[in-house]
């Protein structure tokens, strides 16, 4: 395997990780937490969004999105590392420093967790949790198909 092969395939295993953590929020967590009084539903996901900041997840986030660059430098001009890096750096990385971390800070300094709190958050955030989903996909299977 060719140095870009290798760097292809960690963006590909890294796409595709952070891929199936944003699919399952958009499946799973908060349809979950939606099931609770909204009051812990807003506190739940306080919880989780303080949480996910742990250093691994951090490294997996934005190690995958360097990555991604690295593999455009290396790529010589290869179509399939421009896609898989626009996607997963700007669909996956950009967006969500773009949109889900200002509304997830946002949640955050909320005084109270009621109902009014949790419908100004939940549907922008889960449209771009739903874009960077797919976003992360793509770049997953760019990156495959580069090795």
């Amino acid at each position: 395997m060719t140095l870009t092969q290798i760097l292809a395939l960690v963006a590909a295993i890294g796409s595709g990780m952070v891929a199936g953590i944003f699919f399952i929020f958009s499946t799973t967590i908060v349809a979950s937490l939606e099931r609770l009084p909204v009051e812990q539903t807003v506190a739940a996901m306080q919880a989780i969004n303080r949480v996910i900041l742990a250093p691994l997840f951090l490294m997996l986030f934005t190690g995958t999105a360097l990555v991604s660059i690295v593999v455009v430098v290396t790529a010589a001009g290869e179509p399939l590392a421009w896609i898989g890096a626009a996607l997963y750096v700007l669909g996956s990385f950009v967006l969500t420093m773009v949109v889900n971390v200002p509304l997830n800070n946002a949640l955050d300094q909320a005084n109270g967790g009621g109902a009014e709190t949790w419908q100004a958050f939940r549907p922008r955030w889960m449209v771009g949790n739903h874009i960077r989903t797919v976003a992360s996909i793509g770049g997953a299977i760019a990156f495959t198909l580069l090795v």
